[in-house]
């Protein structure tokens, strides 16, 4: 039965009013025919003509006859067809027509009541405005051939008679519902019942028993040339019927030399006369299906009829949006290749790639969410490369790695998931190599050996400008670690944070016991003599000795604290020197006493600038115990007293600071 295209589809082929569609291969009958292009073509308009007029005036005594009203000719049937006489008018008529229900190019569908079984049925017959041989021919035809085709995807055909005016019935099953085309265009639809969160399932187990009509009709020869959603029929219980055999013909079939088909869905050979439709036609019309029911679009659109028929005959391959799922988009452009022998081989292949499609589902489904994830990955990569030409502060840096590294590993999780449910998925083997990729060149960036051996021992051998890369990346690394090393040794090495709490404490006994000693001596007035400093400096040596010598592994951890242990040394054994020369040379001990604390003063200048500058803070009381003596000739003790007291508290002051410094740390 003829259809019209959906209204969603006015945009693509808007009707062509007076716009001529030419019927290929009848311009010898004249046959042209303004057009819908979504409409069925009716393969016998014109041909039957002559070839009914042809075998009545051949065969006449083997026909009945019955007249053509709208043209005056006769149509010939067989006489052994036989056909019953259905009333339809009377009152008490066998079946009663009750109304309408669909009309077409060529004939009309009406509700009837079936008194003999009280049932409700659809009688089928030609348009009365379309009455010809040809249309009354092809109704004889889709009954036959309908009626041959018992399955449960197929309306069966009750029977087939001729009504009081001696025109052929077809009174079939009535089915209630709604067509696919009327699913796809109303989102809304009170049919999608449960299936609104999962339409596009929905779409697919509609296509798959539609396949099982499909190949069953090709099992036994014939195929259906009208495939379209307009001609699938959802049934109130489940059911899926596909209609309107109405051009159906025999595989093998010579053409007749009219075009029959709807342009929207038309195959390329549809549209040549000398090619020979197969089976691989109707697969072709099954994928038209599906790239509808994925896109909401018929496969071939235009501005004309012409531009669509232009359409179909090239059959160029669709380009599909990241929505649609890729395995899909694949199986689509595959059945609908211009090549026949590029298409999946029947229905039954046809089937089986949507069944298995279902099956993998699930792998699709995570594969196409990492797929988004992976195409952030590639927008937060981006992002942190124009933020690091641009300098941004590190923080922000920071965070976008964080971000990077974050939709990286969901990426490959997704990926990953996806192979473990189906490992043949190639979208997602693809898809978790570029992942691999793309982290594993952003950790070389970010100069991250660990990681990116991690991600290219993943790849193999598929990366080896990036294998080239690690390689350098180590190379440079261990030279860069090397010179760390030394430079870390060297900051160790020159460090006054080393050991500074035990030198500090250690420096703060032996100069306060010191300052005890020397102000004891004041106390009991003893004289203070050269002898005695020679003792002083003997007993601090000994002292530092005994010190370093406990505490060597924290004390002399590092070149700093050994420097200051060559300089107490140097110390001890300047003062025992200077004391001795004192002696000789009959130097009084006042002078001699003074004279070395300028000379210690300038010792810790000296460390001070090569040492630490905390060294410093020893300056002053060694100056102040120098000019006491100086001052105080006769009380050499207390100013040793003095400067051993002045420096066991300066020796505390850089640990307090270290404290400090401490406490102020977040």
């Amino acid at each position: 039965m003829s259809t019209n295209l959906s209204d969603e589809d006015a945009s693509a082929l808007p009707p062509t009013g007076g716009e001529t569609f030419s019927l290929i291969g009848l311009e010898g009958l004249g046959a042209e025919q303004s057009r819908d292009p979504g409409a069925t073509v009716s393969p016998l308009l014109g041909q039957v003509l002559s070839e009914v007029a042809a075998s009545s005036g051949e065969h006449a005594s083997s026909r009945s006859a019955s007249t053509d009203r709208s043209g005056g000719l006769t149509v010939a049937f067989p006489v052994g067809t036989n056909l019953p006489q259905l009333r339809t008018r009377a009152a008490d008529a066998d079946i009663q027509v009750l109304g309408p229900l669909a009309e077409g190019g060529m004939g009309r569908i009406d509700l009837a009541l079936q008194r003999a079984l009280d049932r409700e049925v659809a009688i089928k017959r030609v348009r009365p405005d379309r009455s010809t041989p040809s249309a009354i021919r092809a109704l004889l035809d889709e009954a036959r051939l309908t009626g041959a085709l018992e399955h449960p995807s197929i309306i069966p055909v009750h029977t087939l008679g001729l009504d009081e005016l001696g025109d052929p019935v077809l009174v079939m099953k009535r089915v209630e519902g709604v067509s696919w085309r009327e699913l796809i265009r109303q989102p809304d639809h009170p049919a999608w019942g449960d299936h609104r969160e999962d339409r596009l399932g929905r779409h697919l187990d509609i296509l798959i028993q539609v396949c099982n009509a499909v190949h069953f009709a090709h099992s036994r020869g014939i195929i259906h040339r009208d495939l379209k959603t307009e001609n699938v029929m959802l049934g109130a219980f489940g059911e899926i019927y596909v209609l309107d055999w109405g051009i159906a013909s025999r595989l093998g079939a010579p053409r007749a030399n009219v075009i029959a088909g709807t342009p929207a869905f038309m195959a390329p050979e549809m549209l040549d006369l000398n090619a020979p439709l197969t089976v691989q036609t109707d697969v072709y019309l099954l994928g038209g299906m599906l790239h509808q029911a994925l896109t909401g679009r018929h496969r071939h659109t235009g501005g004309s009829t012409a531009e669509v028929l232009a359409a179909a005959r090239t059959s160029a391959p669709p380009v599909y949006g990241p929505e649609i799922p890729s395995e899909l988009a694949e199986l689509c452009i595959r059945a609908t290749a211009r090549d026949p022998a590029e298409r999946p081989a029947d229905a039954l292949v046809f089937q089986q790639a949507l069944i298995d499609y279902k099956r993998h589902r699930g792998s699709v489904a995570l594969s196409d969410l990492a797929h988004q994830t992976l195409q952030g990955l590639d927008e937060a990569i981006d992002r942190q490369r124009r933020a690091l030409a641009q300098g941004e502060d590190e923080a922000e840096l920071d965070s976008q790695r964080a971000t990077i590294r974050r939709l990286a590993a969901e990426a490959t999780f997704g990926f990953r998931q996806a192979l473990r449910q189906w490992p043949e998925n190639r979208p997602a083997t693809r898809g978790l190599e570029a992942c691999l990729l793309r982290s594993a060149e952003f950790e070389l960036d970010e100069r991250n050996v660990f990681a990116a051996t991690t991600l290219l021992a993943d790849l193999g051998s598929k990366a080896p400008q990036l294998q080239a890369r690690l390689a350098d990346l180590r190379r440079s690394l261990e030279v860069e670690g090397r010179a760390s090393v030394e430079l870390s040794q060297l900051r160790h090495e020159s460090s006054s944070e080393v050991a500074l709490s035990v030198r500090t404490w250690v420096m703060f006994a032996v100069h306060f016991v010191l300052g005890v000693f020397w102000l004891g001596m004041a106390r009991i007035q003893l004289e203070f003599t050269h002898v005695a400093i020679i003792g002083f400096a003997a007993s601090l040596l000994l002292t530092l000795a005994v010190s370093f010598t406990l505490l060597r592994q924290t004390l002399l951890a590092n070149q700093f604290n050994r420097r200051i242990l060559y300089s107490l040394v140097a110390f001890c054994v300047f003062t025992m020197v200077h004391a001795s020369l004192g002696i000789i040379r009959e130097v009084p001990v006042d002078h001699l006493a003074w004279g070395g604390y300028l000379g210690i003063s300038l010792m810790f200048a000296v460390m001070a600038l090569t040492m630490a500058p905390t060294f410093g803070l020893l300056v002053p009381p060694t100056l102040l115990a120098a000019f006491y003596c100086a001052l105080f000739p006769e009380q050499v003790n207390e100013s040793l007293a003095l400067f051993n007291f002045g420096c066991a508290l300066m020796w505390l002051v850089p640990l307090g600071l270290a404290r400090i410094r401490e406490a102020r740390r977040p």
